[in-house]
């Protein structure tokens, strides 16, 4: 390989870097296989409406209209080569997880009773036959309407299409067949094999939790006899060990996939789906959803396309509850933020050394968001990137790129955006260090920040995207802050980057012993964002709460704010079926429903809520 050189900057673009980055790598990061889709998070223009963007696009393009006509966004996928045109079509095009497409099929119904309360679980994993998801009501049925596993096109008799033209669904009839069929956990396991679920096969051989699972379980599951002060869920039958079960799992990022992106556009797909479903079984009944997933990165004021599009959601659909764990990273250090003013010249820079990890086999990306009392202040800012044992790039101002490459191959890029008014954005994406595309250097990565012709300060916060966890590597992987000049290590918190919208509810982990904020729980500069603190650890020093593995009658330990949302959110799932009305009329109301009817202490499993008071109220 030639020895990488800085080429000269350009203009930068504007629009999703994470795609921009793809772009230039020409899709080698993303597993791009014979007829896959790229997939994407899009967001319409005011004046547009759906019917009309469906047929300006191209033939191959398959936009997936949102239920309300009047919501903003949607989700798309398409070719390739299909791309310049969709993205003509939109206002934002944000790049999400690729997908395998096929013709969409509608679900058959199901015939039963219509439900008090529905919930469902947006995660990653999930065992459809667990007996902790049966009827207490009806024995030999499962109270499980629907599991779509977005990951995997279907096979075999059971698997179905799904209304949304990728992934594999069990419907409610098969579901019920399948759970009666399989009384133990061996038959489960023999199961799990012929319907393809691996991971879950995996997961129940070595001992390991099903993160879905579990969360589904500390949310609805049945009472089971476990130690009261490690269980996760209530010892005696309450609503939600009656409400009918949605489950939903979302692709994972592949091992060896490098792209920065999540799966957003699925995660909205997953919330249309919950919604239909709930529809389609008691349109009058509440809905909870439960989302114990997150990203790092992020503007973390509410802006993010998969924010809004939430908050849009719950305005639309007034029966509609939304629980979001706040995150675990306090202990990494993954954030730097601080104030920039004239102090800081390019002769006497502001400097952060980000830190990448000698295995790491998938690019890593750090973002700077900062805000500015002006336009020409935000304007102001210059950053120029050192390499380890290179030289250094230009110095850079907003609406400029530069990139780092190793002949025609690209293995760094810098990249700010041009025009953002009071707010600016940039974005450093590297290569691998190891692998096929790998080339970029281990070591510190020095970042430099200066102001130029300014004396108004700039708040900046810089942000490392998370890898997603690779079990099978023995070595770390994840980059991280280790050095900071001018700015503080952790001054900003760590909060999960989908918490910041105005309405759904975010709960942060507790201890259950003391009541504590877990020595993990995600921070935040600005209280206000963790409304609610769940219980996450028995204690400081037996961590992890008891709920159902992938096989019934296994139960095992889980941490993080991904417990404490479901410990909290049964609270609020018991006192829904018991005829709470939700006050989402607005942001505002939405809040000061939290604060007035909300638990000032943490919330545990079986303990009093707090929300007897807002019970029968009006939501006005």
């Amino acid at each position: 390989m030639s020895r990488p050189q800085w080429l000269a900057p350009q203009e930068a673009r504007p629009g999703d870097p994470y795609l921009q980055w793809a772009q230039a790598c020409e899709w080698t990061g993303l597993s791009l296989g014979p007829g896959t889709h790229l997939s994407f998070l899009v967001r319409r223009r005011s004046g547009d409406n759906w019917a009309q963007l469906q047929k300006s696009l191209p033939s191959a393009a398959r936009l997936r209209p949102p239920a309300k006509q009047g919501a903003l966004h949607a989700s798309l996928d398409c070719p390739v080569g299909d791309l310049p045109a969709v993205m003509a079509q939109f206002e934002w095009v944000e790049l999400a997880q690729p997908l395998q497409p096929y013709a969409p099929q509608a679900l058959p119904a199901f015939n039963e009773a219509a439900p008090d309360l529905v919930i469902g679980v947006i995660d990653q994993g999930g065992a459809p036959l667990q007996r902790c998801f049966g009827d207490p009501d009806r024995p030999g049925q499962t109270r499980l309407r629907s599991f779509w596993d977005q990951s995997e096109a279907p096979t075999g008799a059971d698997w179905r299409a799904a209304p949304a033209g990728y992934g594999r669904v069990l419907d409610g009839e098969t579901l019920n067949r399948l759970y009666a069929q399989s009384p133990d956990a061996r038959s489960e396991l023999n199961c799990y094999r012929e319907l393809g679920l691996m991971d879950l096969v995996e997961a129940a051989t070595a001992g390991r939790p099903d993160h879905a699972t579990h969360v589904l379980d500390t949310l609805a599951g049945l009472p089971a006899p476990m130690p009261a002060a490690a269980a996760a869920k209530p010892a005696r039958l309450d609503h939600a060990a009656r409400a009918a079960l949605v489950l939903v799992s979302v692709p994972a990022t592949p091992a060896r996939q490098s792209t920065g992106t999540a799966s957003l556009a699925q995660l909205l797909d997953a919330m249309e789906f919950v919604l239909q479903q709930a529809q389609a079984l008691a349109p009058r009944a509440p809905v909870l959803i439960n989302l114990s997933l997150g990203v790092q990165a992020g503007p973390h004021d509410g802006t993010m396309a998969i924010e809004r599009a939430i908050d849009d959601m719950m305005r639309m659909h007034p029966q509609l509850l939304v629980l979001m764990a706040a995150g675990n990273r306090s202990a990494q250090a993954m954030n730097a933020s601080g104030r920039l003013s004239s102090q800081h010249s390019v002769e006497a820079p502001a400097r952060l050394a980000w830190r990448l990890q000698p295995q790491d086999p998938s690019d890593s990306f750090l973002e700077l968001w900062w805000r500015a009392p002006s336009r020409e202040a935000a304007q102001a800012l210059r950053w120029r990137v050192c390499p380890p044992g290179s030289e250094p790039s230009a110095w850079l101002a907003p609406g400029q790129v530069q990139t780092w490459a190793a002949g025609s191959r690209p293995l760094a890029c810098a990249w700010a955006e041009p025009g953002l008014g009071l707010r600016g954005r940039a974005l450093l994406a590297l290569a691998p260090v190891l692998g096929a595309r790998g080339g970029v250097p281990a070591g510190p990565w020095w970042i430099e920040l200066a102001l130029a012709g300014s004396s108004a300060e700039l708040r900046l916060d810089a942000w490392v995207q998370g890898d997603q966890p690779r079990l099978h590597l023995g070595a770390p992987v994840q980059s991280y802050l280790e050095a900071a000049i001018g700015l503080g290590l952790e001054a900003g918190g760590s909060l999960n980057a989908l918490a910041t919208g105005g309405l759904p509810l975010v709960v942060g982990a507790a201890t259950a012993d003391e009541g504590r904020p877990s020595v993990y729980a995600a921070r935040s500069p600005h209280a206000a964002e963790v409304q609610a603190l769940g219980a996450a650890d028995e204690s400081v020093f037996a961590p992890g709460l008891l709920a159902a593995g992938p096989l019934s009658g296994q139960w095992m330990r889980m941490a993080g704010s991904s417990v404490a949302t479901p410990v909290v959110a049964r609270h609020w799932a018991n006192a829904l079926a018991e005829g709470l009305r939700l006050p989402v009329r607005n942001a505002a109301a939405w809040r000061h429903g939290q604060r007035a009817h909300g638990n000032s202490g943490v919330w545990r499993p079986g303990r009093p809520s707090g929300l007897e008071g807002l019970l029968g109220a009006s939501a006005s």
